[in-house]
């Protein structure tokens, strides 16, 4: 299961964004069922960043939303921090001969 995520940070909370999503990224990654978890910004759209993240099935999406990184979202995002612009769940249909 792959989960795509686009937001928009608002100006001024780039540095917290930055260490939110370097804790997210590092805790993530060590999770049971996390495949995958890299945190990119896009070069078009200053501002606006893409969480990929892969897990192993359904369970391990599911546990990852239970924890603390997770949540701490939450706040910064309350706050005005930043907004979420799309959320996707992507299944893989088709392999190719690269896979990650």
């Amino acid at each position: 299961i792959q989960v795509l995520v686009e937001v928009k940070v608002a100006d001024g909370h780039r540095d917290e964004f930055y260490s939110l999503a370097n804790s997210d990224a590092e805790k993530s990654s060590g999770e049971r069922g996390c495949l995958h978890f890299q945190v990119y910004e896009i070069k078009a759209k200053p501002g606006h960043y893409v969480f990929q993240e892969i897990y192993e099935n359904q369970a391990g999406l599911d546990y990852h939303t239970t924890t603390e990184h997770y949540a701490a979202w939450g706040p910064f995002m309350d706050k005005g921090g930043m907004v979420l612009i799309s959320k996707n769940i992507l299944f893989k249909i088709f392999l190719g001969k690269k896979t990650l």
